[in-house]
């Protein structure tokens, strides 16, 4: 059985723990999103390259969860370097392009340089 969430879909194993760990099957706030990291912290890609990337989500209470399954993402220049819902960037052309990744209302922005 899957889950849908957004315009994605998910073991309900995978979204179980993920609920549990954020302390929302409980209806509660036990955690309070701060922000996403990214990884890594640099990319640049040639042509036909790939890369992925890793959202983690930073709690309050010193809680890291890595979310890249759960994140949304968009590229500023799919020509330039495209990414999937999975959050795999491929570069295409020479250019450069704003990766951003969305995830409960948070965003956060890397930069994808290809040459």
């Amino acid at each position: 059985m899957l889950i849908q969430w957004g315009n994605k879909s998910y073991s309900v194993y995978d979204f179980d723990m993920y609920k549990s760990a954020t302390g929302k099957d409980s209806n509660s706030n036990l955690l309070t999103l701060k922000g996403i990291r990214l990884e890594p912290p640099r990319i640049e890609l040639g042509i036909n390259e790939t890369q992925q990337i890793k959202a983690t989500a930073l709690y309050t209470r010193n809680v890291s969860i890595d979310v890249t399954d759960f994140a949304y993402y968009t590229s500023s220049n799919p020509t330039v370097a495209p990414i999937d819902s999975k959050g795999m960037i491929k570069g295409m052309r020479a250019g450069a392009t704003m990766i951003k990744v969305t995830f409960e209302g948070r965003i956060s922005k890397r930069r994808v340089i290809v040459q």
